[in-house]
């Protein structure tokens, strides 16, 4: 091992430069893998841009020479702004956050909280789970170029993205499994030798002789042979070992899970996305006689916040049971191809009456109370190419029926429950419309009308909350989502059970392929309501809208406005009725239906995967701790490094004395701790004596740093070049064998940290 003269600044700054880039790639690759939690990918570009702002804020902060700490409420500062421009652009004046922005922060977390306990991935990209993972990819950001480069640590400086990631493949979907596995692996593969070999550069010593330029190619060079290799290794060989398929011997999915059905838990998703942004993808045809709605499910819970749903769903096995009974007059064959959709649930006329795949590896499962098919495999996502027939019963509507139709004495509760802080304004509402109405149809009927003199507009804040209601009814203008959830809740406050059905209209007939072509532009949201002896009726509370065949008793037809034989007519409230207070328009959504590009997930038990509640919550607290534990002792370590060396005048001597810190840490993981009566001369020899490899550059630091702490003069340009050489040479040596977790255990050890043991002690 030997020593060469220093490389000048300007041949150090492309490592250094190579090992920032690195690290913001570690990032990008943590940001690409939220992938395997969301649905669609509209989260990439806020979390890309997160990603890039917060490293390059903190590489401008160090390079400028500005401190930790200052740095940190920089760091602070542009992560406010920056992701109020980012998230809530509108909202903001002259780029800085206000009480909107603040508000509808509050509300988008909110409601993401409120979801993270009853879905799974893949999850729609709610604003508040975008938000928290700006977040926490900002922190992250921020540690890593922290424990780079101010610590020069490699391994702490990993330790934060591999945090964020591990959390992510515990609780994504089985998706994008591979491809962001490697991408994390190769960034980090990368940082390590970029690292390594900037370090390397820094302290200007060389590799098994010669000068430190060929050192520090030889570290690039074997590094980058030993990093392909080994991703190589690992992305090809790997899954094609023997076992490498076998099951898991702790199924970390299965936490939670019991015997028994798989449970639904129908999650939070923006509809109003799929009318705006992919209006033209086809998400599936169907074959079929003749058109109607398709639908994917329906919600029937409300908890002032949004519809859900939690039902269990049993496997396909022949005729698939009904809840209600009915008199079906025809059955209607369809046969379903997927195309743009993803997810679990399937598309089909209501109501099912059998159901069978076609083509695909996927089975079918079902759930009477909400009238759903999905793929029964957590694995099985719906994917393009799948193709299955359906075989609904379909009902013809008999007006006269209909109007003498009662509601079933013995209704679920949960069609009729609203919260107790449910809306007043909506309540008198609900009733000055229906006044004139004589029978349960009648006050839906009227209640439908009512809705129809609104405006249709999906440029409009989302969501349909108790809040949103009424600032729906004030403003007189919504689309499917506030129409549909409007008329159900209303519709309760009268007595009449309702639940909220999501799918898509009819779609587009092909005459030349005698099928229709269903695309993102038909997604839509509809109430439906229980009658004795009828079963679940649509209403088309929207205006445009109508389900072929329910014009009979709705009025609302595809192609033109029907009248039914009914002559009630709507009442309009006054404008005296007390108004309950809204949130400003732009909150941020409460949605719970089924996304149309990339459909919901599912929680499921005994046959895939859910996990309850207290357990996330068990989970985030540990890694916090955890987290919290770690940061704490990294940042006191590092404080009381940097005032150590602040008891030094000049730069030389601080120099000096860091390299004899460096020495002494890197020996202290050798198992050779200083004690606090020796100095720098006797604890050479004594580390001389037990790695007789390091004697001479151990003896010769612990010279220069005497003299440079009791000779009158300042060290000289020389004595600094040797004495970081030393602490070099003595660092690669001790590199070769100490394993990550020695490192790893020294760098977390807190005792140095007590005054009696330290072990960064300057003589």
């Amino acid at each position: 091992m030997t020593a060469s003269t220093p490389v000048a600044a300007e041949e150090k700054l492309p490592l250094t430069i190579a090992a920032e880039i690195a690290v913001t790639l570690m990032g990008l690759a943590v940001a690409l893998s939220f992938a395997r939690v969301y649905e669609d990918s509209t989260y990439r570009r806020p979390l890309i841009l997160t990603v890039v702002l917060a490293h390059g804020l903190a590489v401008l902060a160090r390079r400028l020479g500005i401190s930790l700490w200052i740095s940190a409420l920089m760091s602070a500062a542009g992560m406010l702004i920056s992701q109020g421009l980012i998230h809530y652009g509108s909202s903001t004046q002259f780029g800085l956050p206000t009480s909107t922005t603040r508000t509808q922060i509050q509300t988008d977390l909110t409601d993401a909280w409120t979801a993270f306990g009853s879905i799974s991935a893949p999850v729609a990209v709610l604003p508040g789970f975008v938000l928290a993972s700006a977040v926490a990819l900002w922190l992250v950001m921020f540690l890593a170029d922290w424990a780079a480069f101010r610590m020069r640590s490699g391994f702490e400086a990993i330790l934060p993205p591999a945090v964020i990631f591990i959390f992510l493949s515990l609780f994504s979907a089985e998706q994008y499994q591979l491809r962001s596995v490697t991408m994390f692996a190769a960034a980090v593969l990368f940082f390590i030798v970029m690292h390594r070999a900037a370090a390397m550069q820094e302290l200007n010593t060389s590799w098994l002789g010669g000068t430190s330029q060929r050192g520090t190619q030889a570290v690039v060079a074997a590094g980058g042979v030993i990093a392909v290799t080994s991703l190589l290794f690992g992305v090809v060989a790997g899954p094609r070992l023997p076992g490498a398929d076998d099951a898991p011997i702790v199924d970390l999915e299965k936490v939670g899970d019991g015997p028994g059905t798989r449970v639904a838990l129908n999650p939070l998703v923006d509809i109003q996305a799929q009318l705006i942004d992919l209006p033209n993808t086809v998400v599936f045809t169907v074959k079929t006689d003749e058109p109607t709605y398709w639908k994917l499910t329906s919600l029937p819970v409300f908890d002032g916040k949004q519809f859900t749903a939690n039902e269990s769903f049993e496997k396909v096995e022949g005729d698939l049971e009904s809840i209600e009974p009915r008199d079906i007059s025809y059955e209607l064959e369809q046969e379903f191809t997927i195309n743009g959709l993803a997810g679990e649930w399937l598309p089909a006329a209501q109501e099912p009456v059998r159901a069978e795949p076609l083509a695909g590896d996927f089975e079918i499962s079902w759930n009477s109370n909400i009238s759903s098919l999905i793929t029964r495999d957590r694995s099985t996502t719906v994917e393009t190419g799948m193709q299955y027939s359906v075989t609904s019963g379909i009902v013809t509507p008999d007006l006269a029926a209909i109007k003498n139709a009662t509601i079933p004495s013995d209704v679920d509760d949960v069609y009729l429950e609203l919260p107790d802080d449910f809306s007043p304004r909506a309540i008198e509402t609900a009733r000055q419309v229906t006044a004139t109405a004589t029978s349960p149809y009648e006050q839906a009927l009227q209640l439908q009308k009512y809705f129809l003199t609104f405006d249709y507009d999906i440029d409009v804040a989302r969501g349909h909350s108790i809040n949103r209601i009424d600032d729906f009814l004030d403003a007189r203008v919504g689309y499917c989502e506030q129409f549909a959830t409007a008329f159900a809740t209303m519709a309760r406050s009268l007595g009449l059970p309702t639940r909220v059905s999501i799918g898509f209209t009819e779609g587009e007939f092909s005459a030349d392929e005698q099928l229709y072509r269903v695309r993102g532009a038909q997604a839509h949201a509809w109430p439906e309501v229980l009658f004795e002896g009828l079963g679940w009726l649509r209403f088309e509370p929207t205006p445009g809208r109508g389900a072929p065949g329910d014009e009979v008793y709705t009025g609302q037809g595809t192609d033109a406005t029907v009248e039914p034989d009914v002559s009630a007519t709507p009442t309009v409230p006054p404008t005296t009725v007390a108004q309950s207070p809204g949130t400003a328009t732009g909150q941020g959504s409460t949605t719970t239906l089924p996304n149309q590009q990339a459909a919901p997930a599912l929680g499921e038990t005994a046959e895939g995967f859910s996990v309850p509640l207290p357990l996330i919550l068990g989970v985030l607290g540990v890694l916090a701790a955890i987290g919290l534990t770690i940061g704490s002792i990294l940042g006191l370590k590092s404080r009381k490094r940097q005032r150590v060396l602040a008891e030094h005048a000049t730069e030389n001597r601080r120099v000096i004395a860091e390299a004899w810190l460096t020495a002494q840490d890197d020996l202290a993981m050798a198992g050779i701790t200083p004690v606090p009566a020796e100095t720098p001369i006797e604890y050479a020899h004594r580390a001389g004596s037990q790695l007789s490899t390091i004697r001479p550059n151990i003896e010769r630091l612990a010279s220069l740093v005497t003299t440079a702490r009791f000779r009158q003069s300042d060290p000289s340009n020389d004595d600094v070049v040797a004495a970081k050489e030393a602490a070099g040479a003595i660092g690669q040596h001790l590199d070769n064998s100490l394993s990550w977790v020695d490192r790893s255990k020294f760098a977390l050890d807190p005792r140095p940290l007590l005054p009696e043991k330290s072990s960064v002690r300057t003589r």
